[in-house]
């Protein structure tokens, strides 16, 4: 057991770690750019609506797809033989290392026993060698690594990266920040709301508006029957209003205009709403370098952002944490000058009676 969860992490580590993967694993901004970016370069419409239908069952098939790609290369299991190995050595040294010191610091042994500890540490690294020399290792890590070990590193992995699962209830964007309670927030970088299937009710055509455009003009929406502002999305439900989204018709994002551009009629004929001819004059001359760069400036400003927050909060919370500390003090100093001129006199089991509990 102890064995197949040291391979498991190997295995995580090795695969994390792997130069060919870069800094994708590094962090969710990074694996996030990175799934953007091939399915840019992929251009197949059935993956962007898989990955908009569900962003992280796509995101958990490409690491799946990754692990196993992995897996089959030739230097894994050599990798990981090299790992247990050093592994062994240290456990063979620190044996040693731990007899001698015990037989180094207990003076009243005699010389007897001094030498049979020492005897002992080296026949006990010996046999543990000797076992391991004989251990076929190459056939048990290649039985090891089977399906559900990969679906274990898949799992880890994706726990690690992407803590919070919430989804804009507009545009089905995922929220950037991480997991527990919290605005859900994911910046400037809202989706046109076609993407998900949103489509003007009386033309029926694919909305075009990104939800910090609707916000920010206070256009209106129904949900379930009935119809709200934009600027009132925080009435409809708890869901809604877990979400903070800004109101801003100055921010777009050409990497979903040009996906919109790109697979207006695939998008069109999925959902089974109408044609817009605003996105063939908008964002006809974007190119796809240039929603690479977009996508790219964009996680590097908002991970930035999260990153900056994040250590402001740690300061603030830290610097309360001190004042509480300051305010304590004043208080039981003030206490015991009130005591002290009271002229009662107290022993220290009373008085710290009267600290813990008055």
């Amino acid at each position: 057991m102890y064995l197949k969860d040291t391979v498991l992490q190997l295995m995580q580590n090795l695969f994390v770690n792997y130069p060919e993967h870069g800094t994708i694993y590094s962090n969710r901004g990074s694996l996030q750019l990175y799934i953007l970016k091939d399915l840019a370069k992929k251009k197949d419409f059935k993956a962007y609506i898989s990955y908009i239908s569900s962003p992280f069952g796509y995101i958990n098939s490409i690491i799946h797809n990754n692990i196993l790609e992995y897996s089959q290369k030739e230097t894994v299991v050599t990798n990981i033989l090299i790992n247990i190995n050093q592994c062994i050595h240290n456990l063979k040294t620190q044996c040693i290392d731990a007899a001698n010191s015990v037989s180094q610091n207990i003076d009243s042994w005699d010389e007897w026993k001094q030498h049979f500890i020492n005897l002992s540490s080296n026949l006990f690294a010996q046999m543990l060698e000797a076992s391991i020399g004989t251990f076929d290792w190459r056939a048990w890590i290649s039985e090891v690594l089977t399906l559900d070990l990969f679906n274990e590193i898949q799992e880890n992995i994706l726990i690690s990266l992407i803590e919070c699962k919430s989804l804009c209830p507009f545009c089905r964007e995922p929220c950037q920040l991480s997991a527990g309670e919290h605005e859900h927030y994911c910046g400037t970088f809202h989706r046109p709301q076609g993407l998900s299937g949103w489509r003007y009710l009386q033309s029926r055509k694919i909305v075009v508006e990104e939800c910090t455009t609707s916000i920010r003009c206070d256009m209106r929406f129904r949900y379930k029957e009935e119809f709200y502002n934009y600027s009132d999305y925080r009435t409809v439900n708890e869901y809604f209003n877990s979400w903070r989204i800004l109101g801003d018709d100055s921010i777009d994002s050409k990497y979903w205009q040009w996906v919109l551009y790109t697979f207006q009629k695939e998008f069109v004929a999925y959902y089974e709403i109408l044609e817009n001819e605003k996105i063939d004059i908008a964002w006809s001359n974007l190119t796809e370098e240039e929603i690479i760069n977009d996508i790219e400036k964009h996680y590097e400003i908002l991970f930035l952002k999260i990153s900056n927050c994040s250590r402001i909060n740690t300061f603030i919370f830290t610097l309360l944490r001190r004042l509480d500390l300051y305010i304590l003090v004043i208080y039981v100093n003030v206490f015991v000058l009130i005591v002290a001129t009271s002229g009662e006199d107290f022993s220290n089991q009373q008085l710290r009676h009267r600290l813990l509990y008055k």
